[in-house]
C-alpha cells in the first residue's frame, strides 16, 4: 500500500458529483465495541460469523486466526470492517490484519484539528477493501457540524453518494466510508469546511 505525500489545500468547497465505476459502500457511523475478556472476545467473535452466512466459524482457530478468515472472505463490508477493528484492538501487529495508515491534517480546516485514518485489507476474491475515517484528534472531542468527507477517483471525479457529511445534532465523533478497489488503483480523500478542502491522494 502506498501514500503519496502531495496534499492540496484550496480555499473553496469541493463540489460537484460524476460517475465512477468503482463498487460503492458506506459504513454506519456506529463505533464497534471492543470487548477485553477471552470469553467476550470469543462471543463477539461467534456473533460476527452469525451475521453473515459465507464464512463458517472454526473450533480450533485462536481469535486471531478466526477474525483474520472473515475479513478476508466473508462478502458482508460491514462484517468486514468489524472483524478488522476487532483485530486491531486484540493484536495491531498480527501479520493478517489490515494495513492503516494514520495522517495527521492538523489544523488547516477553519482552524480545526482533523485526523484521517486509510485502513487497505485484501479479499479471497483479489479485490482490496478500502476504509477511510476522518475524526477529531483531541480526546471526546466531536467533528465540526458540515465537514463532507467524499471518495473521487485519479481524474479528481467524485463517486456518486460515497460522501459522508458531519452532522449538528447529534454532533459526530468520525466520519467513514469504504468501498473496493483493485491493485495499481489510484483515489484522491477530499475533506472540506466551509471554504477550505484538503485533498489527500493514494494509491493501492
Amino acid at each position: 500500500f502506498f501514500f503519496s505525500s502531495r496534499r492540496r489545500h484550496t480555499n473553496h468547497c469541493v463540489t460537484g458529483v460524476q460517475t465512477c465505476a468503482l463498487p460503492i459502500f458506506l459504513l454506519a457511523a456506529e463505533k464497534i465495541i471492543i470487548p477485553e475478556s477471552p470469553a467476550d472476545i470469543q462471543r463477539g467473535i461467534r456473533q460476527l460469523y452469525a451475521s453473515q452466512k459465507e464464512v463458517e466459524f472454526s473450533e480450533h482457530l485462536t481469535p486471531e486466526e478466526a477474525l483474520a478468515k472473515l475479513q478476508h472472505q466473508t462478502q458482508d463490508e460491514t462484517i468486514r470492517w468489524q472483524a478488522a477493528e476487532y483485530l486491531w484492538n486484540i493484536d495491531p501487529h498480527y501479520p493478517n490484519a489490515a494495513i492503516r495508515k494514520m495522517l495527521d491534517v492538523g489544523s488547516q480546516l477553519m482552524g480545526y484539528k482533523i485526523a484521517l485514518m486509510v485502513g487497505v485489507l485484501s479479499t479471497s476474491n483479489q479485490r482490496i477493501a478500502v476504509l477511510i475515517r476522518a475524526y477529531a484528534m483531541d480526546n471526546f472531542a466531536k467533528l465540526p457540524p458540515g465537514l463532507s468527507l467524499q471518495i473521487s477517483d485519479e481524474i479528481g471525479q467524485l463517486i456518486p453518494s460515497l460522501e459522508a457529511i458531519a452532522r449538528e445534532k447529534p454532533l459526530d465523533s468520525y466520519l467513514q466510508l469504504y468501498f473496493l478497489a483493485d491493485t495499481d488503483d489510484r483515489f484522491n480523500v477530499n475533506l472540506s469546511l466551509g471554504d477550505s478542502s484538503i485533498t489527500e491522494q493514494f494509491r493501492i
